[in-house]
């Protein structure tokens, strides 16, 4: 079901409205019903927290140098506002929002994360957490061929404040070509790989009065993914975490490289291929190489049409290369298919920025983009998770309050003896435990049989892990070798020991593995689930049986099958059970980060051996340090997996056990709440009062109903 911001923004603010309402009504309750209505504001409160209703829609444009993001970001917008150069130019990530007039802020970096990055630097310069400082300090030894030497302290103290600071650029005359023009040389002093002001750039934004961006979009131009500037990587990557839909950018007729390869294994893991789309750039190049062959070769010109699918299947062989080195040796076939489904269902587009400039915007591909990008944002999971969160959140509420609300209106306005119906209502809660002490004595045997299946793959688990613990030590081994083959003089510089990051690079690895063995325990709960429908089918009929056979004098009948139906359908909540598998998927990387305080302590050893044998003996260092890497990770790794496997088999079989009690529980609470509602209506002193608690019930109830044509 796709969902527009506007909607969801709607639907928070019924929701809220509602809530606000139902605060209001606590100075109305009576003293034993106020802390059943607290309960459900609690849980709206909770609902609306968690909901997080998102401002924009985030789109990624995500690449290799030279695929020509800047281009298309530009095709995209029908603007000028993105740097195009034959030089990196997009040093920094570029965010896009809609505004009427044209501005950038320049986000700089804090001097206090600053401070710590130079004295990072002082001690380890070779390390890639510190690339970003090292960039900089080191800007004029690596541009000394441009003549001029820049004052890097002034810059400093120019750009780098406590907090942070945001540096603004208004364009002047930005409706002609040359304010664009002077707008983006202003911009590209902070984001040029040849100005060293991008090395304090967090982000640019750059806010543009363009339509796209004015259907709430907010449009992310990201760095190269092959950036020597590791730092800018890891921002990219932190940037894409949380997107609705990311443009993953590849140049037409180029191989995919170790970080294109990386990229998309990391949205695998990440669950964000849904949000993926594979747009090949430079399509026309291609087909004008083609063109040209055939001529050369008198065979006859090839369509544009016939070159794009030559095109889409060597793309597509390029992907299933990536899964295939991904999978080997680590899962069963149906595993590999569940894969490659995810792989096979990204669309790729074809698109020539070059066509579009010339007005060719059909033949260009990007409007096929552009309408596949509103489909893509109108089911984006950010927003559908927050509409479902509010929507189970208003159902259960409503369910609760409505049915109390009612019960205690037909309390008051009931012609029945109210010891009689106490009486009636004493023997439903006899015949129900008895059907319901029989009930659970039949979970037993699926119940022992779903622990038995759990205590026996546990055994088993070990040669997992010992499996999973070969691929990541793999990892290990191979930055090992290419630290030991460096040269001394690189050892000796701290230019060696780039395992920042190494626990992405293991979880990427092993995640395969991880989630078959998540998928064998959900096996179980679902065998076990299967098992019990029936006893809960014969269940559901013997609470009806009681019902029929036993109505109440006066007063309206039990609904204990109803509740026992719906009950069902939440003690088992499979999305809850694949979002807690895909969270362990998404996280495992996590378990690296006690790593890295070795690596500081061992760079300075390696830099102080001097003397006769120099390279032995660094390399000594540099093996013992990756043994003790090894055994850290190996550690905590399996530490790590195992605590993490069984609390989520654990959780699984609590989700099994509960069935029995929360059935008991609701069918209960619905004969309680009954006699409360008789007692409460007892306790009128006067005519008065009784008619004031009845129109208050009638408000409520109206409230209820209100919220329920609102949302569904």
């Amino acid at each position: 079901m796709s969902i527009s911001i506007s909607e969801l923004t709607l639907l928070g603010q019924n929701v809220v409205n509602f809530r606000d309402r139902l605060t209001e009504s606590l100075k109305l309750e009576s003293p034993s019903h106020k802390s059943f209505l607290k309960e459900n504001i609690d849980d709206i409160d909770k609902a609306l927290e968690i909901s997080k209703i998102p401002s924009y829609y985030k789109v990624a444009v995500v690449g290799r140098f030279k695929v020509g993001k800047s281009s298309f970001v530009n095709a995209l917008t029908n603007s000028k506002l993105a740097g195009v150069s034959h030089n990196p130019e997009t040093a920094a990530i570029s965010v896009f929002r809609y505004s009427e007039k044209t501005y950038a802020e320049i986000d700089v970096i804090g001097e206090e994360e600053w401070q710590n990055l130079r004295e990072m630097y002082e001690e380890t310069p070779g390390s890639i957490g510190v690339k970003r400082y090292s960039g900089f300090a080191n800007f004029n030894k690596k541009h000394a061929d441009n003549g001029e030497k820049l004052n890097l302290a002034e810059v400093e103290k120019q750009y780098i404040k406590s907090g942070g600071f945001s540096y603004r650029i208004d364009a002047v005359k930005s409706d002609t070509k040359e304010g664009q023009k002077n707008f983006r040389k202003e911009i590209q002093q902070f984001t040029s790989s040849q100005s060293p002001l991008h090395y304090l750039v967090n982000q640019i934004t750059i806010h543009a009065p363009i339509p796209l961006l004015g259907e709430q979009i907010e449009l992310i131009d990201t760095p190269g993914l092959d950036d020597t500037e590791q730092f800018r990587v890891i921002l990219t990557e932190e940037k894409v975490k949380d997107v609705d839909a990311i443009l993953f950018l590849t140049a037409s007729g180029a191989s995919y490289g170790q970080s294109d390869k990386d990229f998309l294994i990391r949205q695998l893991r990440s669950r964000q291929i849904k949000q993926l789309q594979i747009v090949v750039t430079m399509i026309d190049v291609t087909y004008d190489k083609a063109k040209k062959q055939a001529q050369y070769d008198d065979e006859e010109i090839p369509t544009l049409e016939s070159i794009k699918q030559i095109e889409k299947t060597r793309i597509r062989k390029e992907i299933a290369s990536t899964l295939d080195e991904l999978l080997a040796g680590q899962t069963k076939d149906e595993d590999g298919y569940y894969y490659m489904e995810q792989l096979e269902s990204i669309p790729v587009h074809f698109v020539s920025t070059h066509y579009y400039d010339d007005g060719e915007h059909e033949k260009s591909g990007m409007l096929e983009v552009k309408a596949k990008l509103d489909e893509v944002l109108s089911s984006s999971s950010r927003f559908e998770q927050s509409r479902k969160i509010l929507m189970e959140c208003s159902e259960r509420v409503i369910a609760r309050l409505k049915n109390s609300f009612e019960t205690r209106l037909d309390a008051i306005d009931g012609n029945y003896n109210a010891e009689k119906v106490q009486g009636e209502l004493q023997k439903i809660r006899e015949q129900l435990e008895k059907e319901l002490s029989a009930f659970k004595k039949k979970l037993d045997n699926p119940l022992n049989e779903m622990r038995k299946e759990q205590s026996s793959y546990a055994r088993h688990l070990p040669t997992y892990l010992d499996k999973i613990d070969m691929l990541a030590r793999g990892i290990i081994e191979s930055l090992k070798s290419n630290d030991v083959e460096r040269h001394w003089r690189s050892k000796r510089a701290g230019n060696w020991g780039y395992i920042y990051g190494i626990g992405n690079t293991v979880a990427d690895k092993i995640f395969p593995t991880v989630e078959s063995i998540l998928n064998e325990y959900i096996q179980h709960l679902n065998r076990y689930s299967d098992s019990i429908k029936i006893e809960l089918t014969i269940l559901q009929k013997q609470i009806q049986a009681i019902e029929e056979t036993n109505q109440l004098s006066g007063i309206k009948s039990l609904s204990l099958a109803a509740c026992q139906e719906n009950l069902v359908g939440r003690v088992i909540n499979k999305d809850y059970v694949i979002s807690c598998k895909d969270s362990i998927i998404k996280n495992l990387d996590k378990f690296a980060e006690d790593a890295y305080s070795k690596l500081a302590q061992t760079k300075k050893e390696v830099s102080g051996v001097h003397g006769s044998g120099t390279s032995a003996m660094q390399n000594t260092e540099v093996r013992i340090f990756y043994i003790q890497i090894q055994k850290i990770l190996s550690e905590t790794l399996r530490n790590n997996l195992e605590n993490r496997i069984e609390s989520f088999a654990k959780s699984l079989l609590e989700q099994a056990e509960n069935i029995k009690p929360k059935i008991e529980r609701a069918l209960m609470a619905e004969i309680d709440g009954r006699v409360e509602a008789i007692q409460s209506s007892l306790a009128f002193t006067n005519a008065s009062e009784k008619e004031q608690v009845q129109q208050y019930l009638l408000e409520m109830i109206s409230l209820c109903q209100g919220l329920k044509n609102q949302v569904f």
